[in-house]
């Protein structure tokens, strides 16, 4: 995605110095590794009144050494834990780009805890229960607690498979959120650093605890297409929707928009074609609420997905929406600023299928429209995977979406 290899500014409006109490971000793309960890530390410190950190959370893409950018955002925050990822996009508030490092802090009035689920791809659901076991070992006595995670794209399904594992401790959280980190066309291991210690299969987890309430939300952004009826699956792979071949089902559909049977027969040009669509499969206990589940690709053995479904599923094929996404995160910044007294700031996690699928213009003014309701600073991260376990939303692992947690 060469057009965000340049720094793109979000929003022209400066947040003021000095003045939130709870998080605080910043972003660089300077050519040095120490300048660029620096300067998006010191931006994100600029922010908080208080100058005392419970975590530093750290975005920097492959450009730079990640060594060193942990060392320089360590000079400025102290001994304060360091939480660091690397990813292919990097961006706060202000800008972002696929060449960059982006910081958060949280200020001390925020409690965190960090536990490493290491032997992530070797048994996803252990590692998880251990890690998640840790920290509710001790509290902080707070009035609230939420759950914040990156885990690895290092195995099938791993956004499915993290969410099995903690959804069994939906009742320990007040909310949780995370994101699948990686390359969404392979899986591999992916670096991060928690307290200067490198770990390449693991997952990090970190118990976020305050006085003050934190509010989940998520947007989407797809309009319907048509409904179908899975009437074969096999794992994760739909054999036939209404009682016919999937490929064939899919190609009758996708054909009236313009894509012909050797684009979806050419891996390259079918897996452009399938991030402008997905599944939504509805919550049957709360109308208006769905999942949204990507086509990975298709083959005439059937269409493989990101999750598990059943046989009998009502499904609708959704296609990527400018005009809708925009709407989508309106109304999630709307409902944000409804649900809590005040906004001071947000952690982000963002499907990298909006990227591809948006125009640099229409992707800057989807951040504009954030960062022009929030008037507070985000981080964001970006993800294969988005995770959410809230009371307001559909519980499990999505695709295409934003997922936010806002306090």
């Amino acid at each position: 995605m060469d057009k965000f290899k340049d720094r793109v500014v979000f929003s022209k409006k400066q947040l003021m110095a000095g003045t939130y109490l709870y998080f605080g971000a910043g972003f660089s793309n300077s050519e040095k590794n120490f300048a660029a960890a620096v300067d998006a530390a010191n931006a994100a410190s600029s922010l908080l009144q208080d100058k005392e950190y419970s975590l530093a959370v750290v975005v920097t893409t492959p450009d730079y050494d990640y060594r060193k950018v942990y060392e320089a955002v360590g000079s400025v925050v102290g001994d304060t834990p360091i939480v660091l990822i690397v990813n292919n996009f990097a961006a706060s508030h202000s800008e972002g780009s696929e060449r960059g490092v982006a910081v958060g802090l949280f200020s001390r009035r925020v409690g965190a805890r960090v536990e490493i689920a290491k032997g992530f791809s070797l048994g996803s659901r252990r590692a998880i229960q251990e890690a998640v076991g840790k920290l509710l070992e001790t509290s902080s006595g707070r009035e609230y607690n939420y759950l914040v995670f990156f885990a690895p794209n290092s195995i099938p399904l791993a956004g499915e498979n993290t969410y099995n594992a903690l959804v069994e401790f939906a009742d320990s959280f007040d909310g949780i959120v995370g994101g699948i980190i990686g390359d969404p066309q392979k899986m591999e291991y992916q670096t991060f650093l928690y307290n200067g210690k490198t770990y390449t299969d693991h997952a990090i987890l970190i118990k976020l605890e305050s006085d003050v309430k934190f509010y989940i939300d998520q947007a989407h952004g797809f309009h319907p297409v048509r409904p179908f009826k899975i009437t074969g699956i096999r794992g994760d792979m739909i054999i036939s929707l209404d009682d016919d071949p999937a490929f064939y089902t899919l190609l009758d559909v996708l054909s009236r928009k313009g894509y012909s049977e050797e684009d979806l027969r050419d891996p390259v040009k079918a897996a452009r074609i399938l991030n402008r669509f997905q599944f939504a499969v509805a919550d049957k206990n709360k109308p208006g609420i769905f999942r949204a589940v990507l086509p990975m690709n298709i083959s005439e053995r059937g269409i493989r997905l990101n999750a598990f479904l059943n046989e009998g599923d009502s499904i609708w094929l959704m296609e990527s929406s400018t005009e809708e996404m925009h709407e989508a995160v309106d109304k999630m910044m709307g409902r944000a600023m409804g649900r809590l007294d005040k906004i001071n700031g947000a952690l982000i996690f963002e499907s990298y299928v909006r990227r591809k699928v948006l125009s640099v213009e229409d992707y800057v003014e989807e951040q504009r429209r954030i960062v022009d309701n929030l008037k507070a600073p985000y981080l964001l991260v970006e993800t294969v995977e988005e995770v959410v376990i809230s009371e307001n939303l559909y519980p499990g692992a999505h695709m295409g979406s934003i997922a936010g947690i806002f306090f």
